[in-house]
């Protein structure tokens, strides 16, 4: 404490000044919060405010996030589900081609989870996570026209890859 500068008289004194030539000195543009709409600066709330506020966002986000993971789920098993409806013999499929599909998806997952994280970083996932799902739904859909080993493993590697970006960006 002796090292202090003493025209200082106290180290909350001492925090309170350097904070301002760092307020003053930053170079990030200042925001007047006060015109923005419906923004209070001496915003209070109830408990009973909060409990039903947090209610409204759990309901609305994560129940939209729920249905997109069983949808995720379904995207899953519809291989196995395809393959005992017929698929193997219309797509003239081996057992080695399907095992080649299912190696794709998780090879496509693994590769794109860490650079769109970067991209769902740098774009907001506001912005990402919606073009994400589209183009997923997108390519499960088009499974429908699998006719051949090559259209099923691009198709897996595709969803996979997708797959990637979804989950980790989520979270």
């Amino acid at each position: 404490m002796a090292a202090r500068n003493d025209k200082y008289q106290t180290e909350q004194e001492a925090h309170s000044v350097n904070e301002e030539k760092n307020i003053h000195n930053s170079s990030a543009p200042s925001i007047n919060l006060h015109n923005i709409r419906g923004y209070t600066h001496d915003l209070s709330y109830t408990p009973q405010e909060e409990r039903k506020a947090v209610l409204k966002a759990d309901i609305g986000i994560l129940a939209f996030l729920m249905l997109l993971f069983i949808f995720l789920q379904f995207d899953r098993t519809n291989l196995a589900n395809a393959l005992t409806g017929g698929l193997r013999e219309d797509a003239k499929l081996k057992t080695s081609d399907i095992n080649t599909a299912t190696t794709l998806f998780t090879l496509g997952f693994v590769l794109t989870e860490l650079p769109f994280n970067v991209i769902s970083k740098r774009l907001g996932p506001e912005v990402f996570l919606p073009i994400t799902m589209f183009s997923w739904g997108v390519c499960t859909w088009a499974q429908v026209w699998i006719v051949d080993r090559r259209g099923l493993w691009a198709l897996r590697f595709m969803i996979g890859s997708l797959e990637g970006g979804y989950i980790p960006g989520q979270c």
